[in-house]
């Protein structure tokens, strides 16, 4: 193989790690909350974690037709983690393994009672 040709295979792999890095790495997304009542507390940690850390709401609450954007630290890593949700009323609602590098955003609201979330 000559430089020129070992030179672009080079970037392109590099292009390839690099593009599949930043997909790794997107995990922020706006909760939309309509579940008729409003949410005190978020909270999400990695999949593979024994217990929630602390609340990342960063504001009061989220009223019921509010949103709120989550923003990840860039060092966190995996795709996979748990959301657990608490409203005013102190019930919580928690969705496991959920791919937040394939999400932009999560509805959450309740359907026949119970909690329901949607994603896109």
């Amino acid at each position: 193989m000559d430089v020129k040709r070992g030179a672009v295979v080079v970037s392109l792999v590099s292009l390839l790690c690099l593009t599949s890095s930043l997909a790794d790495g997107k995990k922020d997304f706006t909760l939309h909350n309509q579940t008729g009542k409003a949410i005190k507390e978020i909270f999400i940690e990695p999949s593979n974690s024994e217990r929630f850390g602390e609340d990342v709401m960063g504001k009061d609450v989220v009223a019921n037709g509010g949103s709120i954007h989550v923003t990840f630290h860039s060092a966190a890593s995996g795709n996979h983690w748990d959301l657990k949700v608490v409203f005013v009323d102190d019930t919580s609602t928690v969705w496991s393994n959920v791919d937040l590098s394939a999400i932009d955003e999560i509805t959450i609201s309740y359907k026949e009672g119970k909690p329901s979330a949607t994603w896109k």
